[in-house]
């Protein structure tokens, strides 16, 4: 039995992407990743892709926001940016760890120099 015929009959979700909807058959439902699989995930990521990702998680920002993110900006744990989807204004905030990880590997203008 193949990976995906155990998946499909088991339910078992991959990435977020239900195996039936992979397989081409039509789900109507949101299913989630485990926990265990998404840190995973994250712990095969280079640091500044997982990073990205954290932030984008925790604030809810899109990524496009988060790559544009510049050390001004995240020297305060809160601060303003302007979404570049809506143009809408919208506060941020980071937890001290988070911000601490961020302005150790930010460049001189932008938290990620080599977006």
């Amino acid at each position: 039995m193949s990976l995906s015929q155990y998946c499909l009959i088991n339910g078992l979700t991959i990435l977020g992407v239900s195996t039936a909807t992979l397989l081409g058959v039509i789900s109507i439902r949101a299913d989630y990743i485990h926990r265990q699989a998404f840190e995973h995930i994250l712990s095969a990521l280079m640091r500044e892709n997982r990073l990205a990702l954290i932030v984008s998680l925790t604030t809810g920002l899109r990524i496009d926001d988060v790559l544009s993110l510049r050390r001004c900006d995240i020297v305060k744990q809160r601060f303003t940016i302007h979404e570049m989807k809506t143009g809408k204004a919208r506060k941020v905030s980071l937890s001290k760890e988070l911000q601490n990880e961020l302005l150790y590997i930010c460049g001189r203008y932008y938290v990620f120099e080599h977006r």
